[in-house]
């Protein structure tokens, strides 16, 4: 092979790199952009049913447990 084949080879290989770089990038940003959305509407369910129980539930549960 002469200089030149081996030249753009790198290149070309290097192109390939950088591509798989970026897309790796935007796959771990839109996978922690996921989880955080996750995690806030698990936050929004959890505070939301923690809500409806406490109108469900009388006020004086605890002594009508014992």
């Amino acid at each position: 092979m002469n200089d030149y084949t081996l030249y753009y080879m790198a290149k070309y290989k290097q192109r390939d790199v950088m591509q798989e770089r970026d897309q790796d990038r935007l796959a771990r940003q839109v996978e922690a952009e996921n989880n955080a959305q996750e995690t806030q509407e698990n936050k929004r369910r959890q505070s939301l049913q923690e809500l409806i129980v406490s109108y469900l539930l009388p006020k004086n549960t605890a002594s009508r447990v014992r």
